[in-house]
């Protein structure tokens, strides 16, 4: 054999032992690959049969990656109801809170409407945040006890002629119910019912030896000096329209010094009706004077025909 047959054939089984040798690497590659397989399936296997035995959505028969997404889901289900629940908890804690704190105001409230504190009472009732159907009803209650309770306090106030006094009152309780239609229109009356000087708000609509005694303006009566009212002389009158708006003028009546030593007589008459005759001597200090109009439309008053002249002074109506 020739050096060159020989080189071809050591060639030839070089090459063959390379393939033989990578023919036998796959193989073990191959078998060692599927020897993982079965081995990895085995442990899968094994953690199935074991989830299966703590988790009650898990079967034997699941696949691993079936397994696996089922323990997925049922943790994800679980975080959303302890989620839920935690919830639930915080916002039955809160009603809780909420009705031990409402208790405690109800009682509170209750404790001052026992004793007639009507205001008390509603200032903790409207001070809750979040009130109660309870809470609406007492509301309601108190304030109309509330609102009569402020009447009859304003009432009185008014027998005393504390006019102010009775309007400051109404006013304050308005403070503490100021949708009070009740109270805003006693305030009203009580305003109307207060003295407002006369001369201000009505003059004569028709008058005979009248003459009007108003800002600076005076007169003499008992030798100290009076404003805001007005004089008759011989024979005089004034006629007023009260429109029967009105109760009661006051004021002081007298003889205006210097305007001669004759009595006289004034006759004061409502509508037509005598109202009531008032004599003033010439020698007598001025006296209080008073005179009833309630429901009167037409007010006359009248001078005797006598050479002196009275004066009406300080005259405030209501």
């Amino acid at each position: 054999m020739s050096k060159f047959a020989g080189g071809i054939h050591m060639k030839r089984e070089i090459k063959v032992g390379i393939i033989v040798a990578i023919v036998e690497g796959v193989v073990a590659f191959i078998f060692g690959y599927i020897l993982f397989l079965a081995q990895q399936n085995t442990i899968e296997q094994k953690t199935v049969e074991t989830l299966a035995g703590y988790f009650e959505t898990v079967d034997e028969t699941m696949s691993y990656d079936e397994v696996l997404k089922t323990i997925y889901e049922d943790s994800c289900a679980k975080d959303n109801k302890i989620t839920e629940l935690t919830t639930q908890l915080d916002e039955l804690q809160e009603q809780f809170s909420k009705s031990e704190n409402a208790q405690s105001i109800l009682e509170s409230a209750e404790s001052f409407a026992n004793s007639s504190d009507y205001k008390k009472a509603l200032g903790i009732l409207n001070s809750a945040v979040n009130k109660t159907p309870q809470m609406e009803v007492l509301i309601s209650d108190y304030q109309k006890k509330y609102e009569s309770q402020i009447i009859a306090e304003a009432d009185e106030l008014v027998s005393e002629k504390k006019y102010d006094e009775a309007i400051e009152c109404i006013s304050n309780a308005l403070k503490i119910i100021p949708n009070s239609t009740v109270l805003a229109q006693k305030k009203d009356a009580v305003t109307a019912s207060e003295p407002q000087p006369l001369m201000n708000i009505l003059s004569p609509y028709e008058s005979r030896a009248y003459n009007e005694k108003v800002s600076s303006d005076f007169m003499e009566m008992g030798g100290n000096k009076y404003y805001n009212g007005f004089t008759l002389g011989f024979n005089g009158y004034a006629f007023f329209n009260l429109d029967s708006k009105y109760t009661e003028i006051i004021g002081m009546i007298g003889h205006i010094d210097g305007s001669g030593n004759n009595d006289m007589t004034l006759t004061i008459t409502g509508d037509g009706v005598l109202i009531k005759t008032i004599e003033i001597g010439s020698n007598d200090l001025p006296d209080d004077l008073s005179i009833p109009v309630t429901d009167v439309k037409q007010l006359k008053i009248e001078a005797s025909r006598s050479n002196a002249t009275v004066g009406f002074a300080d005259l405030t109506i209501h």
